[in-house]
């Protein structure tokens, strides 16, 4: 029972299954499976990507709509955790060995966390691109080009959230439906939270300016 470890980044389980381990994140996969499998490893790697990228904007430029963005990312994965221990949806269990060795068993995942994330930072960058391209149609500077550049970055963010939905049902940590649910909230919490941060940098712009005195 249980699996034994084999060399740096290779675990057996019980039925004699090789799986790969990337060494820095967790992510599992079986060794036969092959390139396509390890492609999926990496993708389930771009939600922390997108933590990182969010942390470091946020400390470098120290912008308060970054702050924002990340804060939202915090929330939703906040309402993420809180609905799987609600709803109570088992992971994939498969064969017992095959749980333990990609440490799911007893664990919930719906919705999928990563799915969620994915999908709420691509809907941000779309409603940003949405959002700066409605602000140069009023000053008719650049259009076309902003327009297909949004258009080109928008498509790729939200390629990029289903690709990381599509490893999760391919590497067995989530079911069709839980991707389906992650996906569906991270579209939902992103636009909401998007409003939010509209909302607030409107209340921030009527703020009158503080008067110095000489």
């Amino acid at each position: 029972m249980g699996f034994s470890p084999q060399a740096a980044l290779e675990l057996v389980d019980a039925s004699g299954r090789r799986y790969s381990i990337l060494d820095f994140a967790g992510n599992r996969f079986l060794t036969e499976s092959g390139l396509l499998s390890e492609l999926a490893a990496w993708l389930s790697l771009v939600p922390h990507s997108i933590l990182v990228v969010q942390v470091t904007t946020v400390y470098v430029t120290r912008d308060y709509h970054q702050g924002l963005y990340f804060l939202g990312t915090l929330l939703n994965a906040l309402v993420t955790m809180v609905l799987k221990r609600l709803i109570r949806d088992p992971r994939p269990l498969g064969e017992y060995s095959q749980c333990v060795a990609l440490e799911t068993c007893g664990e919930y995942g719906l919705p999928s966390s990563h799915t969620s994330l994915a999908f709420f930072a691509a809907t941000l960058v779309y409603m940003n691109n949405k959002a700066v391209l409605s602000t140069k149609e009023k000053k008719k500077k650049n259009i076309d080009l902003y327009y297909l550049w949004g258009l080109a970055e928008s498509v790729v963010c939200m390629v990029v959230a289903t690709l990381v939905g599509v490893s999760r049902v391919h590497l067995q940590y989530h079911t069709i439906t839980q991707v389906l649910c992650g996906a569906l909230q991270g579209l939902v919490a992103g636009s909401v939270w998007w409003q939010v941060c509209q909302a607030v940098t409107d209340r921030r712009k009527r703020r009158p300016e503080p008067i110095v005195r000489d």
